[in-house]
């Protein structure tokens, strides 16, 4: 084998490496970012509970200062309240499993980007050394053939 081919094989080596760490570190930053996705939707789905509880409260309070806390009013307004909470909180959940999804997309893309480019170091490695080994003999053979000088 001569240098040259052992050079291919030393930066087929190294290219496969760096790309299998370049892979690594965009798996952890998409990770990142799902945790980051997370924190938010919690955040806001807490914050969504604390809106709906004092709309609740200040609700209730208005209708025992005007005298008609056990009236059908009062009742339609915090199933009112209810129902739109439970529609923002059914909303969140619904984008936050879609955000789960594109990141799981987004963590396989590039899984598959870097087996992707490990193979491809390796194919090119594979020709490098046929073409070192055999290259040389085959284009002898070829100039023989149709009387090229070498």
């Amino acid at each position: 084998m001569g240098i040259t081919a052992v050079i291919s094989a030393i930066s087929a080596t190294a290219s496969v490496v760096q790309g299998n760490k370049a892979a690594k570190a965009q798996e952890r930053g998409v990770a990142a970012q799902r945790q980051q996705a997370q924190s938010q939707a919690n955040r806001s789905r807490r914050q969504a509970i604390r809106t709906n509880l004092i709309a609740r409260s200040q609700l209730q309070n208005q209708a025992v200062a005007a005298g008609v806390s056990g009236g059908s009013g009062f009742s339609g307004g915090l199933s009112s309240a209810t129902s739109q909470f439970g529609a923002n909180l059914g909303y969140s959940g619904v984008q936050q499993g879609l955000q789960n999804n594109i990141f799981q997309a987004q963590s396989q893309q590039v899984a598959a980007q870097g087996r992707s480019a490990a193979f491809g170091s390796i194919s090119k490695l594979g020709f490098q050394l046929a073409g070192t080994t055999f290259g040389g003999q085959i284009d002898t053979a070829f100039n023989n053939a149709v009387g090229l000088p070498r």
